[in-house]
């Protein structure tokens, strides 16, 4: 069986608005779009060092991740559902402040809870706007 490989010319390069989450989740549906396939290979090896470039800032990571799903969401299913999964996820937020409060209030690991709640605090503040909108 012969592989066929995508050019650049067919799928485009990865999109720069994105940073440093969902690029290859966007990068694989042009893929895909383009009358490719996006296959596994058992034999690649990739080492990852899960977090290293995001592990000092916590509260960016959140807000980066959440960007970039909204990029992702509203590239391909429009600005409607975008806004509708941009208001769960402040939402959920939202309820993760009040758990952490609680928590806190009954005393479990006080200092935890309260730079769980500094760090959703500022990802409400954000307001999770889309990446690269």
């Amino acid at each position: 069986m012969m592989v066929r490989r995508a050019t650049i010319e067919q799928v485009g390069l990865m999109d720069e608005a994105y940073f440093m989450y969902s690029e290859e989740l966007d990068w694989c549906r042009r893929i895909k779009d383009a009358g490719w396939r996006v296959v596994y290979l058992p034999d690649a090896e990739i080492v990852h060092y899960e977090g290293k470039s995001s592990e000092q800032a916590v509260t960016l990571r959140h807000i980066n991740f959440q960007r970039a799903k909204l990029r992702y969401f509203r590239k391909y299913h429009g600005q409607l559902v975008c806004v509708v999964l941009r208001l769960f996820l402040l939402l959920g937020y939202g309820a993760q402040i009040l758990l952490e409060g609680a928590k806190g209030l009954i005393g479990h690991k006080r200092a935890l809870r309260r730079q769980r709640i500094s760090s959703y605090w500022q990802v409400l503040k954000s307001g999770l706007r889309p990446a690269g909108y």
